[in-house]
């Protein structure tokens, strides 16, 4: 026992003090192979092998420690060893293989008198792993459920007593050694196993947990009862969900959070990250549920009449107002964009420095603004861009447009069908350049600014849509041949270009049309394979040849 224990200790301490054991990540591992051959010692009959209680839990944290991925298993393992020599679950209520044994027999087993039991601490330490986990799946929470209905489970056994034996003697008989058995689930157990179901996708069952808590904290138990950690993550969990509902529950628990503290608990008033999650949760919605902006709406006034300083909104609330509201699309998330704008200005002249307007917050607005889909979009975003640049030049350098500032209105450009659509989307990429050679970061043109240029150009219906949307290619593949792979053209851009000239209705549109196919043809062997047509560039050629007045069309389009 002594040589095993000393090694575990040791090891244990190389860890903490973040000191090379083979590597690092090893010793959780090894710590455990060490466990496992003193049990397989003492079953061969060497008794002074046998590990006790305080040597199980060093290997658990050992394991934890490291956090390798395969290590949560390994824990699984000790946990369940535990729990097996220890006799201290009938056979009815675990669910491994090795609890499979009759009750008599595993309370009349050598073990009864070492002192394995698990607290509620080692039960804590699986449910962190399994949190903590790359991947927490269905199977993961089902274990973790189980963990957790097994505590809850013996410590209805510690007050009834086993039959033929009772379990409070066998407890009392380790309380001399100053270790009492104690496996009830606190605080920490449920919030893990809520942490679990909402990395595993099931903010019900988090809500299940939190409601369970509640009854148990209403009933008398107030060491489970539910704290601010408790009530984010199930809106942590209801915020992730994709369902149709996450906002209204997400928007249900803050007000449950808001009612509890009126009512004299002030330990879970909401704070800025219940609010901030319940944004969140309103922004997935948002599509599915017609509500969800005024809920955000409601939720921002709120945190405007908080007195709280901490409470109130800040530049990230307000802008994950916006994106709520674009999420909705209209009129109405166009005007709410540019309104929150002027808020966020207001406040921040006001004094709130927390609201300090920046590049994002317009930016998240132009995009709200550009998918709106109403007729004056186009003129709306390139309005909110002019103010942005204006008070980037008169000093304001947290409002620098970007590369996706420009982008951006240049979507809407292309969404508005105006003939001078393109024309104005050329003149913002002359900006963006004019801009990069003034040594303004952020801005660099991109296959994404070239290609929805094209784009403009091509909506348009412009004559020049067609030979104008060609020489910005050919300056794409210029720029991609000298070294600059952020202008790389891919298919989209081809594709676009090839349509540009259908719309422009020039007779020679499909001879140009042809010409890029073949172009693309040649240069996906000689310089960029990713370039190579795809089906829809054919069947943009398809296009071009029907819509021609070209002769004998039929048999152009077979070859």
């Amino acid at each position: 026992y002594g040589s095993f224990n000393m090694a575990i200790a040791s090891l244990s301490e190389l860890q903490k003090n973040g000191n090379g054991f083979r590597s690092h990540q090893a010793i959780g591992k090894t710590c455990f192979d060490h466990l496992s051959t003193m049990i397989q010692f003492y079953k061969d009959g060497y008794e002074d092998c046998a590990p006790d209680y305080k040597i199980f839990l060093k290997v658990l944290n050992a394991l934890e420690l490291d956090r390798r991925r395969g290590n949560w298993s390994l824990a699984r393992k000790v946990l369940e060893e535990m729990l097996h020599l220890s006799g201290t679950v009938d056979s009815n209520v675990y669910w491994t293989e090795t609890m499979h044994q009759d009750a008599s027999e595993k309370r009349d087993n050598k073990w009864k008198n070492v002192n394995v039991f698990p607290r509620t601490k080692d039960f804590n330490i699986i449910l962190a792993m399994i949190a903590n986990a790359d991947v927490v799946d269905q199977e993961k929470l089902d274990y973790a459920t189980n963990l957790v209905d097994l505590m809850e489970h013996l410590v209805k056994k510690e007050r009834s007593g086993y039959d033929n034996e009772s379990f409070s003697n066998r407890i009392v008989q380790f309380e001399g050694h100053g270790n009492s058995y104690n496996c009830k689930p606190d605080i920490f157990t449920y919030n893990t196993l809520i942490s679990i179901a909402a990395n595993a996708g099931r903010p019900e069952v988090a809500e299940e947990t939190l409601e369970k808590m509640a009854k148990k904290s209403a009933a008398g138990d107030f060491s489970v009862k539910p704290d601010k950690t408790t009530f984010n993550t199930v809106i942590s969990a209801w915020a992730r969900s994709k369902t149709h509902s996450s906002g209204d529950k997400a928007a249900g628990v803050i007000h449950l959070m808001q009612k509890m503290a009126d009512e004299g608990d002030e330990s879970v008033r909401p704070d800025r990250i219940s609010l901030t999650s319940v944004m969140n949760s309103l922004i997935s919605s948002a599509k599915r549920s017609r509500n969800a902006p005024l809920q955000a709406e409601d939720i921002i006034q709120r945190m405007e009449q908080s007195k709280d300083s901490h409470l109130q909104p800040d530049t990230v609330t307000y802008t994950s107002l916006i994106k709520c509201w674009g999420q909705k699309g209209g009129l109405k998330a166009a005007e709410r964009a540019e309104k929150i704008i002027d808020t966020l200005h207001k406040r921040y002249d006001d004094g709130y420095i927390e609201c300090k307007p920046d590049s994002y917050a317009y930016n998240v607005a132009l995009d709200t603004i550009a998918k709106s889909g109403v007729g004056d979009a186009a003129e709306r975003a390139e309005a909110v861009l002019n103010r942005m640049k204006n008070l980037f030049n008169s000093g304001k350098t947290d409002l620098a447009p970007t590369t996706e500032s420009f982008a951006t209105v240049m979507n809407a450009l292309a969404r508005s069908g105006n003939p001078e659509s393109g024309v104005k989307a050329e003149e913002l990429l002359q900006t963006m350049h004019n801009l990069q050679n003034e040594g303004i970061s952020n801005v660099e043109p991109n296959t994404i600014a070239y290609t929805t240029c094209i784009m403009a150009w091509r909506n348009s219906g412009h004559k020049d849509a067609g030979k104008r949307a060609s020489f910005l290619l050919k300056k794409m593949e210029e720029y991609y041949d000298e070294g600059l792979h952020d202008l790389r053209p891919n298919v989209i851009t081809y594709t676009n270009v090839m349509e540009a000239w259908i719309s422009s209705g020039q007779h020679d549109s499909f001879e140009r049309v042809k010409a890029i196919l073949d172009h693309m043809i040649h240069r996906s062997k000689t310089v960029d394979s990713e370039c190579a047509p795809t089906t829809i560039c054919f069947n943009v050629a398809l296009k071009a040849i029907r819509l021609s007045s070209e002769p004998m069309k039929d048999q152009k389009a077979q070859i």
